[in-house]
């Protein structure tokens, strides 16, 4: 049986050498997010592991950390050698004595605020959304917020989020943001895309541009597929062909509904299938071992 509990370790980021320790659990912490909640504000990056000792891409995940806290105006030289080592004992140690062995959903944060520098890895089993959604589509709602500074991954943009998590029903997948301008932005732990007029649509400024965002971009751009960077407005959502959701976990997650708007009439459509194929043979290729 997969021990389903989280387990989270701190070190220093701006060390030299590597010394990781074990932290207890805040309270009852049930969650990756009720976890950060309870740590120093800072960045964080969440991602996934392949093959129990794989990642993807995981040089752009530790870049993002760089990048958040050069954003948030606390830039740190982040010594990448070292959460490397990091993530690869605290994976190790993660299934110390659990025979029962998966892959798992990391979340790394830095420290921006109280000790800068001072890094946390939390882990738990990865839990995939199941087959069915992939097959038929998901369903997302719209909430009316945004990133305070949107290229910046922050762990307060977590807390800010959670009522609006709350209250999604368990049948709905994820929360899109629309702005002020009406325009659907991003989710509040996806980015957004859709098809109109035959075009692959998503936002190119104002949201946080998701690894496996820039790997979907990629697989469009070698299948020949036209994109346009600019936001789908709300008044555009009966119109939309085929919607879907990129995130490390997810992968590409087919809509079938947003709202009360079905999306297109079949889902998941033609460009979704023909990009989720691709970029599950691209995962093949660029996945290594941390």
């Amino acid at each position: 049986m997969i021990n389903t509990h989280i387990k989270l370790w701190t070190f220093d980021a701006l060390a030299p050498e590597l010394t990781l320790k074990r932290l207890a659990l805040p309270g009852a912490a049930g969650s990756l997010d009720e976890v950060s909640g309870s740590l120093p504000g800072g960045a964080y990056t969440t991602l996934r592991t392949y093959a129990g000792n794989c990642a993807l891409k995981l040089g752009d995940h530790l870049a993002r950390l760089s990048q958040t806290a050069r954003l948030a105006g606390t830039p740190l030289p982040l010594v990448e050698t070292v959460m490397r080592e990091a993530l690869r004992q605290a994976m190790t140690r993660y299934w110390e004595g659990i025979s029962a062995r998966g892959d798992l959903r990391i979340r790394i944060s830095v420290d921006l605020e109280e000790q800068p520098g001072r890094a946390f890895i939390a882990a738990q089993p990865l839990v995939t959304p199941p087959a069915e959604l992939y097959e038929r589509g998901a369903a997302a709602v719209t909430v009316r917020m945004g990133r305070l500074l949107p290229e910046a991954k922050l762990t307060r943009f977590i807390e800010r989020s959670r009522e609006a998590r709350k209250l999604l029903s368990p049948e709905v997948n994820e929360a899109l943001m629309v702005n002020p301008q009406e325009e659907l932005t991003e989710g509040l732990t996806s980015n957004f895309f859709a098809v109109l007029d035959g075009q692959l649509r998503t936002a190119a400024q104002g949201v946080l541009k998701g690894v496996t965002r820039g790997l979907a971009l990629e697989c469009a751009e070698s299948m020949g597929f036209p994109v346009r960077f600019e936001p789908v407005h709300m008044h555009e959502l009966p119109r939309m062909e085929e919607a879907f959701l990129t995130s490390s976990s997810r992968g590409i997650l087919p809509l079938r509904r947003i709202d009360e708007v079905e999306i297109g009439r079949e889902c998941p459509g033609k460009l979704t299938r023909a990009l989720a194929q691709a970029f599950s043979e691209l995962i093949g290729r660029l996945i290594e071992p941390v």
